[in-house]
């Protein structure tokens, strides 16, 4: 597997790119990523993410787990998805 972070401008390239390296059936996921959450100052919009490729080999063993849940948490992710697990709503 290969992780690469970039933020907005160049995520099209980067994209086109590591496609034509790695093939597109080796794209796994794009994940965004908080990385400053007053936002990147800017003279349209302050951004306050960034992206992270996933290109792997074998999709099936290429699984990625986040953290456990802390009892706040728990409370806060009231929807529960049989397949991709607890998730919450949040507004705009």
């Amino acid at each position: 597997m290969i992780f690469v972070s970039i933020d907005d401008r160049e995520i099209h390239n980067l994209r086109k790119l590591a496609d034509e390296i790695f093939g597109g059936d080796a794209f796994l996921g794009c994940i965004s990523i908080q990385s400053n959450a007053r936002g990147r100052q800017s003279e349209k919009i302050a951004t306050s993410h960034e992206y992270l490729l996933a290109y792997g080999r074998n999709s099936e063993a290429s699984k990625i787990y986040g953290e456990s849940l802390t009892d706040d948490e728990q409370d806060e992710y009231k929807f529960d998805d049989p397949e991709k697990g607890r998730y919450r709503l949040l507004g705009l």
